[in-house]
Formats: structure tokens, C-alpha cells, sequence
């Protein structure tokens, strides 16, 4: 029984990281709020934070909705170039 509680940490590994309600990935933004506090940075904190809990809700990791954004700016046609 001993051995099988030693691996009971990597259950968690594949997680996002939370720091409360909130991902911890938002607190490069925070951090940078309180190097230069001023009303760019508390807007650029609230937006991102935002996001973040967003993309929490429905699931969807911070790569998947880099993808999306591209997939949705680049459009469904891909264009093909001849080789030189």
C-alpha cells in the first residue's frame, strides 16, 4: 500500500496551475502591476485575468485558444505557394 501513495503526486502534474480561483499564469501580469502601478497596467491585469477565467470555465487551455485565434484569423483556405 506504501508504494502506490508513492506516485499520488503526478496525478496532479498534468493540471493548471491555480492560484485560489484564479490561474496562476495571470501572475506575471499582477507581478508587472506592481513594478509600475498605473491605470494601463491595472486594465491589462483585469482583461487578462478575465480571459484566463473564461477560457477556465469553458475548458479550453491557453494553447487550444492560440489556435482558435489562428485558425479563425487565418481563415478556412489555405493557400498554397509553388517552390522556387
Amino acid at each position: 500500500m506504501a508504494k502506490q501513495d508513492s506516485f499520488v503526486h503526478w496525478r496532479d502534474s498534468a493540471r493548471t496551475p491555480m492560484f485560489f480561483t484564479v490561474d496562476a499564469r495571470a501572475a506575471l501580469v499582477v507581478f508587472l502591476f506592481f513594478l509600475r502601478p498605473n491605470w494601463y497596467t491595472f486594465g491589462s491585469v483585469v482583461f487578462f485575468i478575465t480571459f484566463l477565467s473564461i477560457l477556465n470555465y469553458f475548458r479550453i487551455p491557453l494553447m487550444v485558444a492560440f489556435r482558435i485565434a489562428k485558425g479563425v484569423i487565418a481563415g478556412r483556405i489555405k493557400h498554397r505557394f509553388p517552390r522556387a
